[in-house]
């Protein structure tokens, strides 16, 4: 069996980053962080966040990063028996396959690759194949569980993710209602019913919410935070921040770096 300790890794890319590659290894490829490109069989998709990338062997296939990535990396060049058809299910026929996770399923999708990656850096016992050939089962039981194929109809709450995913951008209610197989005005009431808000309450909660976060636990300029969940200049986030707050941020943070709020 190949020792698959090679194969596994969490990587980190720059924006800008590329490799164009092929293998005699199966590759499973989730971004835990960030936006790219995939590219294989003359077509190129975006993946973000929660995408899988499922890839046969002996495929050329290339990655670029748009912003900086993170990709939980997992390359088996022999399935151990009993898992295969857990990955053919994945990928069915297909030479390349992208699959999607929401925010929650990807949560614990991360959670269990890096207690993978924890297990197999420890010295093995004699049962090393059989600990190894259960992990990947978990692994690939896991993505057949919970996974969506990129192109199936969301739900409302997978709308709700794709909102949280993309605070740096205006919500296209064409493309949600799109993607749900809903009517603009059913959409909205589905959301409303589910969450107790509309779409875009949603969407300014979970902008604040990021907003607060960053400037209490990081260095980062109101310019960088507020392009971050989508504000074009540093005048509109914080007249914004301030409309939500009553307090600028430049104020609110000052308030919490000396315990006052």
């Amino acid at each position: 069996m190949t020792n698959v300790q090679e194969y596994s890794t969490i990587a980190n890319c720059e924006p800008g980053w590329s490799i164009e590659h092929c293998h005699r290894a199966i590759e499973i490829s989730a971004v835990f962080e960030g936006k790219g490109i995939f590219s294989a069989e003359n077509t190129s998709k975006e993946i973000q966040a929660g995408s899988i990338v499922l890839i046969q062997k002996n495929v050329d296939h290339s990655f670029r990063a748009i912003t900086p990535i993170r990709f939980g990396v997992l390359m088996i060049e022999h399935l151990p028996e009993g898992t295969k058809s857990f990955f053919e299910q994945l990928i069915t026929t297909n030479q390349t396959k992208i699959i999607s996770l929401s925010t929650y399923e990807l949560y614990w999708y991360k959670s269990l690759f890096k207690n993978w990656l924890r297990t197999i850096s420890r010295p093995f016992l004699e049962e090393k194949h059989l600990l190894i050939k259960n992990w990947i089962g978990i692994l690939l039981l896991s993505l057949l569980q919970n996974a969506h194929v990129e192109e199936e109809i969301f739900t409302i709450s997978q709308a709700a993710d794709f909102i949280r995913n993309n605070l740096d951008q205006d919500i296209l209610m064409k493309y949600l209602t799109e993607q749900t197989g809903l009517s603009e005005s059913t959409f909205r009431r589905c959301f409303k019913e589910e969450y107790g808000i509309s779409p875009k309450q949603y969407q300014q909660q979970y902008r604040l919410a990021e907003a607060k976060w960053l400037l209490r636990s990081s260095e980062r300029s109101f310019q960088e935070i507020g392009e971050y969940i989508g504000f074009s200049s540093v005048h509109s986030f914080s007249s914004w921040f301030k409309k939500c707050e009553e307090i600028n941020p430049s104020e609110w943070r000052k308030r919490q770096q000396t315990g006052l709020l």
